[in-house]
C-alpha cells in the first residue's frame, strides 16, 4: 500500500462519490474490455474499446474535451492534476470512489516528507483543494473503457464520454485479502511492511504470502524485528537472492504449505494459528503483527494494448511512459519497486510533465 500510515481503519464498504449529472441514456449493464497483447500503436486503432453501451448510445451525449484526462484520484492522480494544471493544460480527474484514494482508509500518515504526523484524510483533502486551485475538473464516475480517435482518445464512463489528447492512468491496485484479516486492520494486521514495520521493532511478527513481496517484506522486517515467521501457503518460493538471504538469517523461520486459519486477539493481535497441508492439528504461534502479502489485482484492463508485467502491473519506461504513445501511468498501478505516498506523488508529477511535453509534439 503506497500510503505510509500508522493505523489502518477497518475496511467496511467504501465511501463512494456519485456524479449528480443525469445520464443521457438508460442504465445498462457494464463490462470491462478484455486485455489484448501489446504491440505498436498502429495496431491499436481498435484495441481501445468503448464500454458495452456502444457508440450509438453515446451519440446523444455532449462530449466534453480536455487536454489531459487522469483516471484515478489518489495521490498520484491528484499530484498529476496539480502539475498538469500549472502547465496550463485543461485537465480532468475521473474517480469512481473517494478522491484521495487509499488515504481515505488510513488514520494517520507519518513518513511523508515535511509534514510529520497528520490525519491521512486531511492530506487527501488538501491535495484535492490544491489540484482544484490549479484548474482541474473533478468527475465522480467509473471509467469503463477508452478508444483511440484521430489524434487523441475518447474516455467512456457509465453515463458520459470525454475526449482528450493524452491519458494518465493512476488507478492504483486492489490488495487480495479476506474478511478474517480485515477485521484486525490497524490492530496488528497490515498490508505494508515498509509503512508499518517500524512500529514492531524488536517484536515477533509473521508474514503471510508466497510471492516476491512476501520475501521482500520478510527480509525488510528481519532488520527490525526480534523474530519473523514467514508462512508460505505453497510448497516453495521461487529461487532468488532474497530467499537465500532469508534462509541464512538467524531470526527468520520459514514454513511451507502453511495456511493461516485464525487470528488471536482481544482488540489487538496477539497470535495466530496456521495449518500445514496434510496435518490435522493447527499450529499456534505468538505474533504481535501479521503482514499480509497475497498479491493484488490491477485496473490496467481499462486500456487494451498496454505492456504488463507478469503480476499485472503496467510496465513503464522512465517510471511513467507506457507502451502506448500518449498514455502515461503513475502510482501503484505501475511496475514501481516501492509503493509509498511519496513515490506516487513523484510519479504523478513526472507523468504530468511528460504528458504536457507530448502535447507539444
Amino acid at each position: 500500500m503506497y500510503a505510509a500510515a500508522r493505523i489502518l481503519k477497518g475496511h467496511g464498504k467504501s465511501r463512494t462519490m456519485r456524479s449528480h449529472a443525469h445520464s443521457c441514456f438508460g442504465r445498462t449493464e457494464e463490462t470491462t474490455p478484455p486485455l489484448r497483447h501489446p504491440g505498436s500503436l498502429s495496431e491499436h486503432q481498435n484495441a481501445f474499446r468503448p464500454s458495452v453501451y456502444g457508440r450509438e448510445s453515446y451519440k446523444r451525449c455532449k462530449m466534453q474535451s480536455f487536454d489531459i484526462i487522469i483516471i484515478g484520484g489518489g495521490i498520484a492522480g491528484l499530484t498529476a492534476a496539480i502539475y498538469a494544471g500549472r502547465a496550463g493544460r485543461k485537465t480532468a480527474v475521473i474517480e469512481s470512489n473517494s478522491f484521495g484514494g487509499v488515504l481515505n482508509d488510513y488514520e494517520e500518515i507519518e513518513n511523508y516528507p515535511g509534514i510529520g504526523k497528520r490525519k491521512a484524510i486531511d492530506l487527501a483533502a488538501e491535495l484535492r483543494i490544491q489540484a482544484q486551485a490549479s484548474g482541474a475538473t473533478f468527475i465522480a464516475a467509473e471509467v469503463s473503457g477508452c478508444s483511440k480517435t484521430g489524434n487523441g482518445f475518447t474516455v467512456y464512463t457509465q453515463t458520459d464520454l470525454y475526449s482528450c489528447r493524452s491519458i494518465i492512468i493512476a488507478t492504483g491496485i486492489k490488495r487480495k485479502t479476506n474478511p478474517m484479516f480485515d477485521k484486525l486492520l490497524g490492530h496488528g494486521v497490515s498490508y505494508c511492511a515498509t509503512c508499518d514495520g517500524f512500529f514492531y521493532k524488536d517484536k515477533t511478527v509473521a508474514v503471510y504470502g508466497s510471492g516476491y513481496t512476501a520475501l521482500d517484506d520478510a527480509l525488510y522486517l528481519s532488520g527490525l524485528c526480534k523474530k519473523v515467521v514467514l508462512l508460505c501457503p505453497k510448497n516453495r518460493f521461487a529461487a532468488s537472492d532474497t530467499l537465500s538471504a532469508l534462509m541464512s538469517a538467524p531470526n527468520v523461520d520459514i514454513h511451507y504449505n502453511a495456511t493461516v486459519t485464525s487470528l488471536s486477539a482481544d482488540s489487538i493481535l496477539s497470535g495466530l494459528e496456521y495449518m500445514v497441508k496434510g496435518d490435522s492439528v493447527p499450529i499456534k504461534i505468538p505474533a504481535e503483527a501479521l503482514f499480509v502479502a497475497l498479491g493484488y489485482s490491477n485496473s490496467s484492463s481499462l486500456i487494451n494494448g498496454l505492456t504488463l508485467t507478469p503480476s499485472g502491473a503496467i510496465q513503464t519506461e522512465q517510471g511513467v511512459r507506457t507502451s502506448l504513445p500518449g498514455v502515461f501511468a503513475a502510482g501503484d498501478c505501475t511496475d514501481t519497486p516501492l509503493r509509498q505516498a511519496v513515490t506516487a506523488a513523484a510519479q504523478g508529477a513526472l507523468a504530468a510533465s511528460f504528458a504536457s511535453e507530448y502535447l507539444n509534439k
